[in-house]
């Protein structure tokens, strides 16, 4: 990640020219796919907080930069998109305080590798703190087989390896 405009991990998130960069890169990719009915959404990082965090969590990048760049690159791309696309991005396991409030991100994922089990429980408690869909993008098997819950069978759904789930107030949440 470090190059470019940017000496430090630190510097990609908080730098005006490597946050003027990426920008571009977001006009160059809009430009090039932005058309195709394959893009289903724009996906900022894959597992921000492992670029955020060091050995034993230890905060290595100010969690108010990382939300404020996403909050900036989530304006700028929605700006640019004429095609609509949704915006997401993606934790691991570590929350990042007001990444999931974000305005112009239409949905967050987490990746849930440890207590799968309480799959159901997290995208509960995301939709009723944060009123947007939440996608379990990755998960295991905890060795108990795929979890089922009545009132999810509408509007989520896994696998007991490397499927996902979706929390979602609406029948179809990636429809207006």
């Amino acid at each position: 990640m470090e190059g470019g405009p940017a000496p430090t991990r630190e510097a990609f998130f908080s730098d005006p020219a490597a946050r003027a960069r990426y920008k571009s890169r977001l006009r160059y990719l809009v430009a090039r796919w932005g058309y195709s009915p394959s893009i289903g959404a724009w996906e900022f990082f894959n597992e921000v907080d492992n670029v955020t965090h060091g050995r034993e969590d230890v905060v290595l990048i100010p969690h108010a930069d990382v939300v404020r760049w996403h909050a900036e690159m989530g304006t700028y791309l929605k700006a640019i998109d004429p095609y609509g696309h949704l915006v997401t991005t993606s934790i691991s396991h570590r929350d990042i305080p007001g990444l999931n409030d974000i305005a112009p991100i239409d949905f967050n994922q987490k990746h849930v590798y440890r207590d799968t089990n309480g799959i159901p429980d997290i995208l509960t408690r995301y939709l009723e703190r944060h009123g947007k869909p939440y996608v379990v993008g990755s998960s295991r098997s905890t060795g108990t087989g795929i979890w089922t819950s009545t009132r999810w069978r509408r509007t989520s759904t896994t696998t007991s390896s490397g499927g996902s789930g979706m929390a979602s107030s609406r029948r179809r949440p990636c429809c207006p």
